[in-house]
C-alpha cells in the first residue's frame, strides 16, 4: 500500500506540473509494484498447500492486488502519457523501453532502491 500510495501521489504531482524529471520515476515504481503483486501471488499458493489459507479468501486477496496493480499501471500511462504530450510523441512501448536503456542506469538504480524499501514481511 506504501508503493502504491508512492506512485499515486506521484502521479498527480506529475499531471498537475507537468514535471519531466520526475515522470521518469513512475516506471521503476510500477514495475516493483508488479514484483510484489507476484510476490504476495506466490506466497497465498504457499499458504493454500500448507493448508493455513482459504480458496475463498484467496479470490478476495487475488482481486484485491489485481486491482491495486491496475491502478499502477494507469500511473504509468498517465506519466508517459504527460511526457509524450510534451514532446509531441504518441508511441507508449519505445518511451517505455528508452527509459529502460538509458546510459546511466538511472532506471535500474532506480528500481533496486525501491526493491529494497518495499521489502514484504
Amino acid at each position: 500500500s506504501n508503493a502504491l500510495k508512492e506512485v499515486v501521489d506521484l502521479t498527480f504531482d506529475i499531471f498537475k506540473t507537468e514535471d519531466l524529471t520526475r515522470a521518469a520515476q513512475v516506471e521503476p515504481l510500477e514495475e516493483e509494484i508488479d514484483y510484489l503483486q507476484a510476490e504476495l501471488k506466490r506466497r497465498h499458493i504457499k499458504r493454500l498447500r500448507k493448508g493455513k489459507c482459504t480458496i475463498e479468501m484467496g479470490f478476495i486477496l487475488t482481486d484485491l492486488i489485481t486491482s491495486l496493480e491496475r491502478i499502477a499501471d494507469h500511473c504509468s500511462n498517465i506519466s508517459v502519457c504527460v511526457t509524450q504530450v510534451r514532446e509531441n510523441l504518441y508511441d507508449t512501448h519505445s518511451h517505455l523501453e528508452s527509459l529502460k536503456s538509458e546510459p546511466d542506469d538511472s532506471y535500474f538504480n532506480r528500481l533496486e532502491e525501491l526493491q529494497k524499501e518495499y521489502v514484504l514481511p
